[in-house]
């Protein structure tokens, strides 16, 4: 259906969404012919930006050639730099390459696939029934646990002879490690996944629950408790509907909202495009259809996207209609 419902503007939308009289003009269009438009010229786009980024790393091999392995180094780069930079931040400690971090994302990702924990994929009773990464980037058991603790560490400056710190780190402090990892990953997918004009972006929020009471002072987000989900704070997801390419994540910091996270994660498309570096400069520049969780359908979110140029597509909050439908 071809703008059948137009969106308003903030000054009316103060009782909600209301369903519209009929425009005079209007079409309908065969959706699976249009998806499939769209993301034929999407993964067209994609694909060329990967060839180049795979013809900088390897300048010397075909890309007809390309492995797995070696895509997913252009993938991987800045996050095990990142990783890098983060688990050998304390120089005091032993010093850990790039292979071992490179093994540490990889045995993320196997835990995250296998959908189990970290003591039940380096169960030793259980051995053969979680694949490991290759011997020459695997790590034990005990390297993996370190990092994963420096990682989550707060470190703090302290004369090696000394037990104390001398700085102290406030519970619900802003986290910079976090704050920077986002702002990171918003970059570098934008730049690969976001097409303008042509990638239908999908946004949505999910529930990260808290397993220790240990984490929540010291990720230094707000939080919620919802009575169906647990309590924790609230990750603002951004994807693209149609190659299923993520986008970024926004966990916001305290004094943080629903607002703040949707300005973060599309200004950073906006910057991928090399035409905003500031949010006053977002006027237009994503001329995208944006498809939104029922969450998100409230007059400040629906003003800042119209700003940005977005087309809008969505559903009604939970409610006796047998149809959702929304005013965009």
């Amino acid at each position: 259906m071809d703008e059948i419902l137009v969106a308003a503007g903030a000054g009316q939308m103060q009782q909600g969404w209301e369903m519209l009289p009929d425009p005079p003009n209007f079409q309908f269009v065969e959706v699976e012919s249009f998806l499939l438009d769209c993301v034929k010229d999407e993964l067209k786009e994609i694909r060329k930006r990967t060839i180049d980024a795979f013809r900088k790393k390897f300048p010397q091999k075909s890309f007809s050639q390309m492995t797995a392995s070696q895509l997913s180094v252009v993938w991987v780069t800045p996050y095990l730099n990142l990783s890098f930079d983060i688990v050998n931040e304390d120089v005091n400690r032993t010093h850990y390459s790039k292979e071992v971090c490179l093994g540490f994302i990889l045995h993320e990702a196997m835990i995250m696939s296998y959908n189990t924990s970290a003591e039940s994929y380096f169960n030793d009773s259980t051995p053969g029934r979680y694949r490991k990464p290759g011997v020459g980037i695997h790590v034990s058991k005990t390297i993996y646990f370190d990092i994963l603790r420096r990682i989550s560490y707060r470190y703090n400056v302290s004369p090696a002879e000394s037990d104390i710190s001398e700085t102290w780190c406030p519970p619900f402090a802003p986290n910079v490690k976090v704050q920077h990892a986002q702002e990171l990953i918003h970059t570098f997918c934008s730049k690969f996944g976001y097409v303008q004009k042509k990638s239908i972006l999908s946004l949505d929020d999910d529930l990260l629950r808290l397993r220790s009471p240990v984490v929540e002072p010291s990720i230094g987000s707000s939080r919620i408790r919802n009575p169906k989900k647990g309590f924790g704070p609230m990750q603002h997801g951004l994807v693209s509907l149609l190659t299923g390419l993520y986008l970024g994540g926004h966990i916001p910091a305290m004094n943080e909202g629903t607002v703040e996270s949707v300005k973060c994660l599309f200004l950073s498309l906006g910057k991928a495009t090399g035409e905003v570096n500031l949010e006053q400069q977002m006027a237009g520049k994503i001329k995208n259809m944006v498809a939104l969780d029922r969450g998100y359908g409230y007059a400040e979110i629906i003003k800042i996207l119209t700003f940005y140029g977005s087309r809008l597509v969505g559903t009604f909050k939970r409610c006796a209609l047998s149809f959702r439908v929304w005013r965009c």
